[in-house]
């Protein structure tokens, strides 16, 4: 008889696709362009030559054109604290035995996002509503993505579903959340919101599987049992909730690889210095 052997397989270590979504960096290192002048390697403007500027930020092509000394000002380069929600507290499965469930998108999206900022110098940590995935401690470079990937490949797929959630502590002003959900339940929703109420910068990714409750899913299900008409209805009532975070300024994309969250992205570094909106209770 052959020993038993345990294998890990691990998440496939993929990055996101498009900018950082950094429109207010909190650190005081990293990679993020930000609005303060400072050693960096973005261009501000060119201005005269005061006292204390370095002779390598001298601007020659100016210089030699307007015949006073020049100097390009440029801006500095930050981090930022990235928090990635994990919300398991459900794995939603689909029909078909071969597709994703919630809980294998929630785990591709939390590898990718993960891998994308400590590659920007942030600080990374994972939070579990609920028990499948657990939580990670704050951390930069490789190393945390090692312990990242550690995590997630650990991620049990056979505890029960929960209804108790477990929220956030505690997020500072500024802070870039992703909020990896499914979004069926009430509870996260509210937290979503309440995340961003506190001043996080929140972003909804969305890990429902495409096909649950969609017209064509209906015959997947047995006849005498109705769930694929639960499941329709379901959804709607889903994306009429979804539809009100969006309103609130929430962001929320569905999870269908790296490109996803693309778009977003580069429209919060775009908005950068918009006024931020202020949610109504």
């Amino acid at each position: 008889m052959l020993p038993r052997v345990t294998v890990t397989v691990r998440p496939a270590s993929s990055t996101l696709e498009g900018g950082s979504g950094v429109a207010h960096p909190i650190g005081i290192v990293g990679m993020h362009r930000s609005r303060h002048r400072g050693d960096g390697s973005d261009l501000a403007d060119v201005r005269e030559f005061r006292p204390g500027d370095r002779l390598k930020r001298i601007n020659w092509r100016v210089t030699s054109r307007l015949g006073a000394v020049h100097v390009n000002s440029t801006l500095t380069e930050r981090d930022t604290d990235v928090l990635i929600v994990a919300d398991t507290l459900l794995d939603i499965v689909p029909a078909d035995a071969g597709a994703a469930t919630s809980l294998d998108a929630t785990v591709r999206a939390v590898a990718a996002i993960s891998r994308h900022y400590v590659g920007f110098g942030d600080r990374v940590a994972i939070h579990d509503l609920g028990r499948r995935i657990g939580h990670v401690r704050s951390g930069t470079g490789p190393r945390q993505a090692r312990v990242v990937l550690n995590v997630l490949s650990r991620a049990n797929r056979s505890v029960p579903d929960w209804d108790m959630l477990r929220p956030v502590g505690s997020v500072t002003s500024g802070m870039l959340v992703f909020f990896c959900s499914p979004l069926l339940e009430r509870e996260a929703q509210d937290e979503i919101v309440r995340l961003r109420r506190m001043g996080a910068e929140v972003i909804g990714v969305d890990t429902l599987p495409e096909e649950i409750g969609r017209f064509d899913d209906i015959a997947s299900f047995r006849r005498d049992t109705f769930l694929g008409e639960a499941w329709m209805i379901r959804r709607m009532e889903r994306d009429a909730a979804v539809a009100r975070l969006r309103s609130l300024g929430i962001p929320v994309t569905p999870w269908r690889g790296t490109g996803s969250l693309a778009s977003v992205l580069l429209s919060m570094e775009a908005a950068r210095s918009a006024p931020r909106r202020v949610l109504g209770r």
